[in-house]
């Protein structure tokens, strides 16, 4: 029985990023049930050439190819993103911190308050947390082309 060779498994990777596909762990998982569907079809006929038995399994996936799959991924991520940000927020807010900033909200609204003018005060915080948050937008950013350039696999868990 014929085996797919390391040159046809890259190709397998190429051509599901040519199909955007971009995260690595969805399209590993559609390399292997690309080269499974491949290696039976050549069980049943040896001589049957690669690009045939792949356009053959390709279109296993139907008119739309591998979008309603990339959609169920993203769906599944969503969620598994969502609950992570939450156990990430109960576990910031914890009793000091929420104290902390209930006290810091408080005492901020009181100086406010004896205020004249408080865009002397709103403006420059504002400006400064925009700043912060742009400058942390950017640097990450960054990182991750980094990683994705270094690698050249695309994925939230992937960081080597």
């Amino acid at each position: 029985m014929k085996k797919l060779s390391d040159i046809q498994i890259d190709h397998l990777y190429e051509f599901t990023k040519n199909h955007y596909v971009e995260w690595y762990d969805v399209q590993t998982e559609l390399v292997d049930h690309l080269a499974n569907g491949i290696e039976n079809q050549w069980k049943i006929e040896p001589d049957f050439s690669f690009e045939n038995a792949l356009i053959k399994e390709f279109k296993k996936f139907g008119v739309f190819g591998f979008s309603d799959l990339i959609k169920e991924k993203t769906k599944a991520l969503n969620k598994c993103y969502r609950k992570h940000v939450w156990i990430y927020f109960k576990e910031f807010f914890r009793l000091p911190k929420i104290i902390i900033t209930l006290f810091s909200v408080w005492m901020l609204s009181l100086i406010l308050g004896m205020l004249q003018n408080k865009l002397y005060v709103t403006v420059p915080f504002v400006f400064i947390i925009f700043v912060m948050h742009v400058t942390y937008v950017y640097t990450q950013k960054k990182q991750i082309k980094y990683r994705i350039s270094k690698n050249g696999k695309n994925g939230l868990w992937i960081m080597s």
